[in-house]
């Protein structure tokens, strides 16, 4: 598989974006979002050398729902030839999220962000985005919308019980990704407080591990 300068991918879970994974190169990444619970608010930015460690522009992010999801929530048809584009640039970030592509994801990546929060502090966060949006009216993509709260608490599909019936998956799914794609740097940050600092020290060199 191809592996160009910065590429990244996030592992998934709900409302707290828990995994992203970044792609090949010499790069300071970016993780779904501290300062904000549901968005990537902090960016992943290349770091030029002879800069001094002078942050420069963010990483080309997509969020892999918009590609998966056509109007009606129904599965786009091009998704995984989109998601193939997408993650053929030198530089990408993206969630870790889908079977179908996770591998190719993991292939091409670099780096996994996997923000392992608490359960309790998962659920708060997933379910207070989900009020927020539904009263709002919020557009996701291509059209779509929050369903309704009994969807969200009731179907499989919803994602309030979905985020419930999946809360200890992704530390499965992480520890198989470490024997599968051993060039794959895992960041596991357990707190809001551990990825501030994280964050914080951006222009060091990345490290982490799976537990």
């Amino acid at each position: 598989m191809r592996q160009g300068p910065a590429s990244a991918i996030r592992a998934y879970c709900p409302a707290v974006a828990a995994q992203r994974i970044i792609g090949p190169a010499t790069i300071t990444p970016r993780v779904q979002g501290e300062a904000h619970p549901d968005r990537w608010n902090f960016r992943c930015r290349q770091v030029d050398a002879s800069a001094a460690g002078q942050r420069q522009p963010w990483l080309p992010y997509v969020e892999i729902d918009s590609l998966y999801h056509g109007p009606d929530w129904t599965p786009r048809a091009d998704f995984e030839a989109d998601v193939d584009a997408f993650t053929s640039q030198d530089s990408w970030v993206i969630e870790w999220q889908y079977r179908r592509v996770r591998s190719l994801l993991a292939g091409r990546a670099e780096l996994l962000v996997w923000l392992d929060y608490p359960v309790p502090l998962v659920m708060w966060r997933v379910t207070g985005r989900t009020v927020r949006r539904w009263i709002g009216n919020e557009e996701l993509w291509n059209g779509n919308r929050e369903p309704g709260l009994i969807h969200a608490l009731t179907c499989r599909e919803g994602i309030i019980r979905w985020a419930w019936d999946t809360r200890h998956k992704t530390a499965e799914l992480v520890r198989e990704l470490a024997t599968m794609q051993p060039h794959l740097q895992v960041v596991r940050l357990s707190s809001p407080a551990q990825t501030r600092e994280w964050v914080a020290s951006l222009t060091q060199p990345v490290t982490g591990s799976v537990p």
